[in-house]
């Protein structure tokens, strides 16, 4: 049996620090939380190569005092906690006091800190747990953390971090999660000299999650608020149209704490189970404030995990909050209010009459459909009721009326080409006449139908005749439609039997090698089934699973070769990680056949698809692409390809329930006699049944 050693001080502050701090993201998200509790208003958060190198953290909150600074950097040394009761009341970011003291093991840290009620400052250094310098200094008052060399002194976790873009983002990510549930404080986020983000800090969530999001994530958002049994949810979940492919936009906070929490994520899917697309997940941002003793946040050094005392009454709080919101979404209707789209419905105006003027039937104004609130229209009212007549609104003033009588407008005609006698009197007009209105309308319409399209002598018919072709020009026509005809290699059918016949090979092939050769088409069962007879079967083919399978060999076949420009590209915008993996992957991109760049702050231009995909689903698909990036660490298994090419094919094919052509039916047979291999669609179901005649005559008792 080994010996027991007693660990040095150095050497447990290590191990200690690693349950904390695993990234620059650690570093940042406890430097943060600290300068929340310390009442600040500003914070400012500065990262050079993804905070590898260097991080500051400043603020102009509270500070911390000369005679505590040392303190400070001591394990379990907190001013949050006294006596053990203040664990049931925990109402602070930081709690444990180990933060600090596990950055300053692994960390080169700078402090440089002055209260409010002192004229200067103090700067205070200490490197791997060791304090170097303490001395007086001139500062504003607040905090201000630099930390340098990340993990210097412990080179086994150094080279488990990642690409300065990717712990870049993590740093990003955990400024976003803290920004938009603290609206009250300016965020400033600086990365590599360059300002990525600035909050107003003006208390409004809606601005936060716009500052942070962007106006196209916003656009989606649904406001959340409500309160039962002591539980309060607010904050603001996405419209069901706005399914997402991965739970990345899900934010869930306890007190303005950020947590993972199951309970709360099963509550927001429960509650849009009927109202969003299989396979999509709604984005959120919810707060759940509740009395602190009613949960525990201990469980974990990292403080991402909570346990509540009643699950079932946190479940049923988010529930019922959500399902609210969006009950009162489908009352409103899909449209997004003004405060989302930035747009003024129009007042509707509706002109008084004057008194003694007498109306057939009361006004009402109609609005046009499709629109809010355009221009009324007048139903039951007189409109040849000169509006000098008409008193203003009260309120407004009346608009001037012109005195003059309107100009004649002018109204196109085009020429018809007549029968009889009218026709050679049209002829010698122009190609078009352009009449006044009133002699326009002076005549019936069908007064002037009967006067253009009467009858006339065999003499006027005849001139009709003039320009018809020569026997010699018709003989070229003919001959030249001929040879049109035999290069298409077609032949017409002769009989009934053989046009109701399904071609089984494609023309110029020899006939009669497919499964389906002879069959005849029968038509097709609920716009999804093709309806074959062959060889005394009858072949029901599911037309979506066999096309979907027919794209998806082509895809494969392909593989980024097929592509089409897009006339307009389709700009995407994605969370901040996502968005860093698609840059990294571009070249991958290219082999699936998307044509991607950047557009900046956190946007994509999608400017090549692949041939089978429709345009409009161009965003979707990388959306996917970069949801699968994310779950496979900047890498797409051989497994995430063919879910993306299922995915293309599947929105590329004809879908159940559309209206089909008989010969679109009778092209995919032919497809699916070509490629004798196809029998299963990609997820696994078959392709065709069959009933034999057998089977058939049995359903009858006829066997």
């Amino acid at each position: 049996m080994g010996k027991i050693n007693v660990l040095s001080r150095e050497m447990a502050e290590l191990i200690a620090a690693g349950e904390v701090i695993d990234r620059p993201a650690s570093v940042i998200k406890e430097l943060v939380e600290n300068a929340i509790d310390a009442h600040s208003t500003q914070i400012t958060v500065e990262i050079q190569r993804g905070g590898i190198t260097y991080m500051r953290v400043s603020d102009n909150g509270g500070g911390i005092g000369a005679d505590e600074i040392d303190k400070a950097f001591l394990r379990h040394a907190t001013s949050k906690l006294r006596e053990p009761d203040d664990l049931q009341n925990i109402l602070t970011m930081g709690f444990r006091g180990e933060a600090l003291a596990s950055i300053a093991a692994m960390c080169r840290v700078e402090v440089l800190s002055r209260t409010p009620e002192s004229d200067t400052g103090v700067r205070y250094c200490i490197e791997g747990g060791q304090e170097t310098e303490k001395k007086e200094a001139g500062c504003p008052v607040g905090t201000t953390i630099v930390v340098r060399d990340i993990f210097y002194n412990t080179p086994a976790r150094m080279k488990f971090l990642k690409k300065d873009v990717t712990e870049s983002n993590a740093v990003a990510s955990v400024i976003d999660k803290l920004a938009v549930v603290h609206p009250g404080v300016s965020w400033k986020l600086i990365r590599d000299g360059k300002i990525t983000l600035h909050t107003p800090g003006n208390g409004k969530l809606a601005d936060a999650l716009y500052a942070v999001y962007g106006r196209q994530f916003f656009a989606t958002l649904v406001p959340v608020d409500s309160e039962s049994r002591g539980v309060r949810v607010s904050g603001f979940v996405s419209r069901p149209s706005e399914g997402r492919g991965n739970r990345t936009m899900q934010s869930f906070y306890i007190n303005g704490r950020y947590v993972r929490s199951k309970t709360c994520m099963a509550a927001l899917e429960e509650a849009y189970r009927h109202s969003i697309m299989k396979g999509k997940f709604p984005a959120c941002v919810l707060d759940v404030s509740l009395p602190p003793s009613t949960f525990d946040i201990n469980v974990h050094p990292a403080k991402l995990e909570v346990r509540f005392e009643n699950e079932k009454l946190i479940f049923d709080a988010v529930y019922y909050a959500v399902r609210a919101a969006l009950q009162r979404l489908d009352l409103q209707g899909v449209a997004a209010p003004e405060s989302l789209t930035g747009k003024r419905e129009e007042p509707q105006i509706t002109p008084t009459p004057a008194p003694g003027e007498a109306q057939s039937a009361p006004a009402r104004s109609v609005p046009a459909p499709g629109r809010a609130r355009k221009e009324p229209v007048l139903v039951g009212a007189d409109p040849l009721v000169s509006p000098k007549k008409a008193s203003a609104t009260p309120g407004r003033e009346a608009l001037p009326v012109r005195d003059e009588a309107p100009r004649e407008a002018e109204i196109y005609v085009p020429r018809l080409r007549p029968f009889g006698s009218k026709a050679q009197s049209m002829a010698q007009s122009g190609p078009t006449q352009v009449v006044p209105a009133q002699s326009a309308h002076a005549q019936s319409a069908p007064a002037k139908m009967a006067e253009l399209f009467s009858s006339g002598t065999e003499a006027d018919d005849a001139a009709l005749e003039l320009h018809a072709p020569t026997q010699e020009e018709t003989a070229q026509l003919f001959s030249h439609y001929a040879s049109k005809q035999a290069q298409r290699e077609e032949p017409a059918p002769k009989k009934e039997k053989e046009r109701e016949t399904v071609q089984s090979t494609l023309p110029g092939e020899e006939a009669g090698r497919g499964r389906y050769s002879g069959a005849r088409l029968i038509g097709e069962l609920l716009r999804t089934y093709i309806l074959l007879e062959c060889d005394e079967q009858l072949i029901l083919i599911d037309k979506h699973a066999a096309h979907e399978r027919l794209n998806y060999e082509r895809l494969r076949a392909a593989g980024g070769k097929e592509r089409q420009l897009l006339l307009t590209p389709v700009p995407v915008t994605l969370p901040k990680e996502e968005y860093a993996l698609i840059l990294q992957s571009l070249p991958l991109l290219e082999e699936l056949g998307f044509g991607v760049e950047d557009f900046g702050e956190g946007s994509v231009l999608v400017r090549e698809v692949p041939l089978l995909l429709d345009a409009s689903r161009a965003g979707e698909s990388v959306e996917q692409i970069a949801s699968q990036l994310s779950a496979g660490s900047g890498r797409l298994s051989v497994q995430a390809v063919e879910d993306i090419y299922h995915s293309i094919a599947c929105k590329a094919s004809i879908r159940a329930n559309d209206v089909s052509d008989p010969r679109e039916l009778e092209a995919l047979v032919r497809l699916l006699d070509e490629h004798e291999e196809v029998r299963f669609c990609p997820h696994g179901r078959p392709i065709a049944a069959v009933l034999t005649r057998a089977q058939i005559e049995r359903m009858f008792g006829r066997a």
